[in-house]
């Protein structure tokens, strides 16, 4: 492995090597395919097709994905240096490791992002500086092979509380209502801070007003708490403090005997969001609100009081609870 550490450039700058490399009419040397960093496996064929970049030029990573780089010379190098940003002393390193036999010589690169000096939502140039003996068959000296490195933000680091993993609930009646074991998990972040609530849901009902999920008396919309509620077809979220903030908003039909994934993010500071399968449906602001506690448990098919009326007619399956608002790539990137 390479630790090294080295200056940034930017990226949209010109490549301080390309008056060099003119003079590169036969070039010996060429980076082969990294690895997926994803996968750590070579890109397949459809991988490659979805990328909006060359992975032949640059790459992106997150923290601690392996930073592979081949580059491949046919002729034997005399020396091999590794740059990265300007071509100072400092910035400069010998490799001295070079696999390969005759017709076919392997430099590698083997690091992360961090190990490299790569810093969050930037991006670094790198340059493998190849010599030659004279004696090259094409009279080379001296080449080089240019590469830009970036890196993602890095994931917001969270909490995640899972219920029923595995396992499917069967609702048919008001007593089938499953009140959230929380003995050993505290949920209470939820009455102040951000949260996000996702439940897998299959149901071909047509009744209208059940709870889905709750820690709310359903009697009135403006209580103070959460629910999913079961709309004849479709579904909604409707949120209140109990003190005159009020929001619901409506999704669309579930009730095609399909698994459909709802997830709710509330943002204390800004909105609260509905996805259905991942795809946003409506926002509303929610800055306004207060305390969201209901002094009520969390059920699944009941609300908070395990006493509605309606019963909820359907399936569930795996409850989440996260200690952040998620955004649309962090629900895409945790439930895919």
């Amino acid at each position: 492995m390479i630790i090294l550490s080295f200056l940034l450039f930017n990226s949209c700058e010109e490549d301080p090597y390309s008056v060099i490399d003119q003079q590169r009419i036969h070039p010996e040397a060429e980076m082969q395919y990294p690895n997926n960093p994803e996968t750590g496996l070579p890109y397949t064929a459809d991988e490659l097709l979805e990328l909006d970049f060359n992975p032949l030029k640059e790459g992106f990573y997150y923290k601690d994905q392996p930073v592979e780089l081949k580059v491949r010379t046919t002729s034997k190098p005399s020396s091999v240096f590794l740059i990265i940003g300007e071509d100072t002393d400092g910035n400069r390193e010998e490799l001295t490791e070079i696999s390969g036999e005759a017709g076919n010589y392997t430099i590698s690169l083997n690091s992360t992002v961090q190990e490299i000096g790569v810093e969050q939502g930037k991006t670094l140039g790198i340059a493998f500086e190849i010599h030659y003996a004279s004696s090259n068959t094409r009279g080379l000296v001296k080449e080089h092979v240019t590469y830009k490195i970036s890196r993602y933000m890095d994931p917001r680091e969270f909490n995640t509380y899972e219920f029923f993993k595995g396992q499917v609930n069967t609702f048919a009646t008001t007593a089938d209502g499953i009140k959230l074991d929380q003995s050993s998990d505290d949920l209470s972040f939820r009455y102040d801070n951000d949260f996000t609530v996702s439940i897998w849901l299959n149901t071909t009902a047509s009744n209208s007003d059940p709870s889905i999920i709750s820690d709310k008396d359903w009697g009135y919309g403006g209580n103070a708490g959460f629910i999913f509620a079961y709309i004849g077809y479709n579904w909604k979220l409707n949120l209140g403090d109990g003190a005159g903030n009020r929001v619901d908003l409506s999704g669309p039909a579930v009730n095609d005997g399909k698994w459909h994934l709802l997830t709710a993010t509330f943002d204390r500071d800004g909105d609260v969001v509905i996805y259905q399968d991942m795809v946003e449906i409506a926002r509303k602001d929610m800055s306004s609100f207060g305390s969201m506690d209901s002094g009520l448990p969390i059920y699944i098919g009941q609300d908070g009081t395990g006493k509605y009326s309606k019963p909820y007619m359907g399936k569930t399956r795996e409850v989440y609870f996260h200690d952040v608002a998620l955004t649309k790539s962090e629900i895409e990137k945790f439930y895919q």
